[in-house]
């Protein structure tokens, strides 16, 4: 998917919340994505979880807690990630767009985990269009 066409797929209010990419985005589109969701009012974050991790979920949940700048009260655990993203009064903006790198060995090595965390996304885009909000998270391999 073209980089023109993610931007628009993302402030589709009516898209889908979590979009698949086929090919990895090169740093330049990546680059353009970010550029043009800011400029529609988005909180942009690129998820790049160290793949050497000694442990992935937890790394996967800090570095969401830290593009997001979570309370310092936000426990580490998906109940309090899943209250933080439903919430993010701290961080207002029009919208807020997730993009999730190496999506396939992050699926690979922690799949319940992966499972939770699509599902926290999920819910908190519903909670997000119900105020009139776009959150979106697309992932790439």
């Amino acid at each position: 998917m073209p980089s023109t066409e993610l931007v628009a797929a993302v402030a589709d209010f009516d898209g889908e919340s979590v979009i698949q990419l086929l090919n990895a985005l090169a740093d330049d589109e990546r680059a353009s994505v970010t550029a043009a969701l800011q400029q529609r009012g988005f909180h942009v974050h690129v998820i790049d979880v160290p793949l050497d991790a000694a442990d992935l979920e937890s790394a996967l949940m800090n570095d969401l807690a830290r593009g997001f700048a979570f309370p310092d009260y936000c426990g580490e655990n998906w109940n309090a990630i899943d209250e933080c993203m439903r919430d993010l009064e701290w961080l207002p903006a029009d919208g807020y767009f997730c993009l999730l790198l190496h999506r396939d060995t992050l699926e690979q090595r922690i799949p319940q985990a992966f499972e939770i965390f699509l599902s926290v996304l999920r819910y908190a885009s519903t909670d997000w269009k119900r105020q009139g909000k776009r959150l979106c998270l697309a992932t790439s391999p």
